[in-house]
């Protein structure tokens, strides 16, 4: 008989979903966007002191004019990502990468005004950003070096020198960072009290923890049984009492 009760008791808890709550309050930074690239062959070039290379990535402003984004319609938000390679140098072979242009009336060229410049360190893949820009449109964008071309390839400037800077995307905005709260309360027939399950999942590969499932016995003999079910929006804890 006590047995039959408790199921009895169980069952009709997990019947009872009549008062359910819940709230997700989910916090998620900008997303980025991949931007169309295609590289000309004739975008790596040397800066206007005629020996550090550089790749042009949208300039109207050299000979030949450079498009390889569609820079009038291309909107940054936040920062500019470019991913490249590095090739032709020696391994251990320090130099300084940055991107160069005007963004939104911001203009960054030479070193000094370069506050996101990398340093690099021999040949392989590497990502440089210029953070802060925010703009409908580019004016221009240049992935720009201190690398010498003089310094290679005995000397015979940019074409002999083997060096080369190769573009592999071109993105804007910010990686995701999500963290998710979510809080759910219920209350059946079978209990007289509610209980509330707070279920947080921190930033992607985080652990999920679940806290504060609670419940008031009543009688001598009250006892609180939580049943979980996993159901697609998350947990949600039911509470039976078995009394005699």
């Amino acid at each position: 008989m006590k047995m039959n009760k408790f199921i009895a008791a169980v069952a009709a808890s997990a019947l009872s979903v009549s008062a359910f709550a819940a709230m997700s309050a989910t916090n998620a930074s900008a997303a980025q966007t991949e931007i169309a690239y295609t590289q000309s062959d004739n975008s790596l070039n040397l800066a206007n002191d005629g020996k550090m290379i550089r790749r042009n990535i949208y300039n109207v402003w050299t000979t030949p004019q450079i498009k390889d984004i569609d820079g009038a319609n291309t909107t940054v938000e936040e920062m500019i990502t470019v991913d490249f390679t590095v090739s032709g140098i020696n391994d251990g072979d320090e130099a300084n990468i940055w991107l160069a242009g005007s963004i939104g009336g911001v203009s960054v060229w030479d070193l000094d005004e370069a506050a996101d410049a990398i340093k690099i360190n021999g040949n392989g893949d590497y990502t440089v950003s210029w953070t802060g820009v925010n703009s409908a449109n580019i004016d221009c964008l240049i992935l720009e070096s201190d690398i010498n071309c003089y310094n290679y390839g005995s000397f015979t400037g940019l074409d002999g020198s083997g060096v080369s800077l190769t573009i592999k995307s071109i993105k804007t905005g910010k990686e995701d960072e999500t963290t998710t709260s979510t809080t759910t309360t219920t209350s059946g027939a079978a209990a007289d009290n509610n209980s509330t399950t707070t279920t947080t999942k921190a930033a992607e590969g985080g652990a999920t923890t679940t806290t504060g499932v609670k419940s008031a016995a009543t009688g001598d003999h009250g006892v609180a049984v939580a049943v979980s079910f996993m159901t697609l929006a998350g947990v949600a804890a039911y509470v039976a009492r078995k009394k005699d």
